[in-house]
């Protein structure tokens, strides 16, 4: 693994998917609906992309990437509602970003 094991993703979310394996389920059947998640590995020295949210153990040790989107028509920014979809977006997710950016994360 060599420098993979100084990552951060290894040294701090890996303890938390280890001992919280359900609070990622519960993120799954919360967002998978509105938001499309995927994740990347290197394989061979490529990056490999890979669909769904990424809940299991093994899928941690290998993740390297992750992306959590939801995907806007070209006019939506041009509705009145616009920005409280942004605004409701960002408090869906911030959870996520929590749980792989913060050293105080709390389920």
């Amino acid at each position: 693994m060599g420098s993979a094991k100084k990552s951060r993703l290894t040294q701090v979310v890996q303890p938390r998917v280890t001992s919280h394996p359900q609070w990622l389920v519960r993120q799954k059947k919360r967002l998978g609906r509105r938001y499309e998640s995927y994740w990347y590995t290197t394989e061979k020295g490529e990056w490999t992309k890979h669909t769904g949210w990424p809940v299991e153990s093994t899928e941690w040790r290998k993740l390297q990437g992750w992306v959590v989107r939801r995907k806007f028509s070209p006019s939506a920014a041009t509705r009145s509602t616009f920005v409280a979809e942004i605004n409701r977006l960002f408090r869906d997710v911030y959870p996520l970003f929590l749980f792989v950016a913060s050293p105080h994360w709390k389920s």
